[in-house]
């Protein structure tokens, strides 16, 4: 089984740029991000559902689609697959 990423070796979710002015949302959104992160691991749904202790059956319904995720369980999951959630920096 691959190494579980550490703490700060995985994607940024602010790689995109933040809303404009007019309210306009980046087109890749964090639920998007999340699942493809999920199936670029090459760890199983079991073995993400174990290390991040949330359950099988939310982790599968999420990777497959059909359920979305609570903050919490979407932070559990993001640090196992190798995200963080960063302040966008502002332009000056």
């Amino acid at each position: 089984m691959p190494a579980i990423p550490r703490r700060g070796h995985g994607i940024s979710l602010t790689a995109y740029p933040p809303a404009d002015i007019l309210g306009n949302m980046p087109t890749e959104n964090w639920t998007n991000l999340i699942r493809k992160a999920l199936a670029d691991t090459g760890l199983s749904l079991l073995a993400v559902a174990r290390a991040s202790e949330v359950g099988y059956a939310t982790v599968h319904g999420f990777a497959n689609g059909t359920r979305g995720l609570m903050l919490d369980n979407a932070e559990r999951i993001g640090r196992v697959v190798g995200l963080e959630l960063r302040r966008a920096r502002r332009g000056k």
